[in-house]
């Protein structure tokens, strides 16, 4: 069962048990285990230190299922952002798709892992000044109403 599937079902099944009246807190020692179990392994661990972490009660299935439904998100989010290949740009780039868009990266086919840390500069010639001047008014701070102390006095 997929992820997302998993926790709707979860969640279908104790709003089920709140809407018959149970208070799903008060058996949270019963259920927490059983929910956190049907999970794959590393979300277990990750809620156990979360929960150490936050001193959080063994049977808190409110917070459960929220913590849950972050992991999922973030796990939706993750296969969205693999579904996606890179474009080959040229022999030395590449355009890799990320939650942010499209970054510019260079290739990784015959790339060694070291400590040093590169930035790459992509510079951009744009024709007009007009879009210059609306550009750099952006970064001016009077734009938002910021004033230079030096200047008000």
């Amino acid at each position: 069962m997929e992820l997302n599937d998993l926790y709707i079902e979860c969640n279908r099944r104790l709003q089920a048990l709140n809407a018959h009246g149970e208070n799903t807190e008060t058996y949270g020692r019963i259920l927490a285990p059983k929910i956190i179990r049907s999970f794959p392994t590393e979300i277990c661990c990750c809620w156990i230190i979360y929960a150490k972490r936050e001193k959080l009660a063994e049977g808190n299935v409110t917070r459960l299922m929220k913590f849950l439904a972050e992991e999922v998100e973030c796990s939706v989010e993750e296969q969205k952002i693999r579904a996606e290949s890179p474009i080959k740009l040229s022999e030395s780039f590449v355009m890799v798709p990320s939650m942010f868009g499209w970054i510019l990266s260079e290739s990784r086919t015959h790339t060694t892992i070291t400590d040093n840390t590169s930035v790459q500069q992509v510079s951009v010639q744009i024709s007009t000044d007009c879009l210059n001047d609306q550009v750099r008014c952006l970064w001016e701070l009077d734009s938002i109403g910021i004033q230079d102390i030096k200047k008000e006095e």
